[in-house]
């Protein structure tokens, strides 16, 4: 047990590092009519305000993100003024989108990296024993749904609930991969290959695609990027291509994969609709975006004739590649891409994360919620971390020669 506990660095927590890695869990909760969406945020930048003190003013801030929410501001006042008419839920949604984007650079520099780490792994041990539960559920021929917390309010609708797919405590399996994906990304950086393993084998189990995709990405990457010995390097591969066959082949896997079958739906609204709206956008709309509040106002308005798009009760799925396109048009989309472009210019060592976040584009319709500012505080945290280890290494060096 003690072996496990220091494998995983399970030792050190911090309140603000593990409330940060439940909140892609609580985001979807509510407190009454008050989203945890939107309420955790908060409570984040008070802890890390109070952790940073004096140091706050010092701390550094991510442009590009400053500048996009410039620009969402800017964009979301002009189009109370020209859309036809101002629902209340883009209002809610402009409020939204404030927060999460400003919360970002408030919160990163007070993250702790070593205490991170520990609440991930936590977070993820718990949330792979909630699968392996859905997943023998399965097996069994029973339904799944979001494992709930108790005394909080839970009131969303699983896009794939006809698919009854494992989740764990997450939306949909979609979002367990989002989170999954950085305690793997950290273990592969810290050669913690069973761990890495364990997680890969989850992602697997999850029946997602973007999982099994992310999962090749990292292991790609691990294998030609660090400085792996050849045999490790070929049983890795070995490993690697025997895991998927074994689980692709097994009945725990052909459980989840019927079941994704009778739910083509799901894949179909998360590759074609963005691109179909994009298609019969005006010209005039492919510079900042269309007026309208969404795009299924947008298609109830008539202006999608594409009999392929598919649509809901309750709304229009659109990835959020091609959602920052229908709403922003092409000057928001090369704003937001900047985001991601500025990090991979500068600091190559989490490419592999940024080329995961970017297959989530196009799967992932979470633009600028509390996916967008749980990956990005990760990210930034961790570019902070590795910045700040650079100097102190460099600085023992200076020291020993001196």
């Amino acid at each position: 047990m003690f072996k496990i506990v220091n494998f995983l660095h399970l030792k050190d927590i911090g309140w603000l590092e593990m409330l940060f890695a439940l909140y892609p869990i609580l985001s979807v909760y509510s407190w009454g009519i008050v989203p945890l969406e939107l309420v955790m945020p908060l409570i984040l930048i008070l802890i890390a305000l109070k952790r940073c003190r004096g140091h706050f003013l010092k701390s550094r801030i991510y442009k590009p993100i400053l500048i996009f929410l410039s620009f969402y501001i800017a964009h979301e006042i002009v189009w109370l003024f020209v859309m036809n008419t101002v629902q209340f839920y883009f209002i809610n949604a402009t409020i939204s989108g404030i927060i999460c984007l400003g919360s970002i650079n408030l919160i990163f520099p007070a993250i702790n990296k070593k205490k991170l780490i520990v609440s991930i792994n936590y977070v993820a041990i718990l949330s792979i024993l909630g699968l392996l539960y859905h997943v023998l559920l399965t097996r069994m021929g029973g339904s799944v749904e979001p494992l709930k917390l108790p005394l909080i309010g839970f009131d969303f609708t699983r896009l794939d609930e006809l698919g009854d797919r494992p989740s764990s405590f997450y939306i949909e399996p979609q979002a367990f991969v989002s989170f999954m994906l950085v305690p793997l990304f950290l273990a592969l950086k810290e050669n913690k290959l069973l761990w890495a393993g364990i997680i890969i084998i989850s992602l697997f189990l999850s029946t997602s695609s973007t999982g099994i995709a992310i999962s090749f990405i990292l292991l790609l990457f691990y294998i030609f990027t660090q400085k792996v010995k050849l045999w490790l390097k070929i049983l890795i591969i070995i490993g690697g291509i025997g895991l998927a066959f074994l689980l692709l082949s097994s009945s725990f896997f052909e459980v989840g994969m019927n079941k994704i079958s009778n739910t083509n739906i799901e894949l179909a609204e998360r590759l074609v609709n963005g691109l179909f709206v994009v298609q019969e956008m005006n010209p005039s709309d492919y510079v900042l975006g269309i007026r309208y509040a969404n795009p299924y106002d947008y298609y109830l308005a008539g202006n999608v004739s594409n009999f392929l798009v598919m649509v809901s009760d309750n709304g229009m799925f659109v990835s959020s590649f091609w959602l920052v396109i229908i709403r922003f048009g092409i000057i928001g989309l090369i704003i937001y891409l900047n985001i991601f472009f500025k990090i991979i210019n500068n600091y190559r060592d989490i490419l592999p994360y940024i080329l995961c976040i970017f297959v989530q584009l196009f799967s992932n319709a979470d633009m600028i919620g509390s996916g967008f500012l749980f990956q990005f505080i990760f990210i930034l945290s961790y570019i902070e971390y590795q910045r700040d280890d650079s100097k102190r290494k460099n600085i023992i060096k200076i020291s020993n020669v001196e």
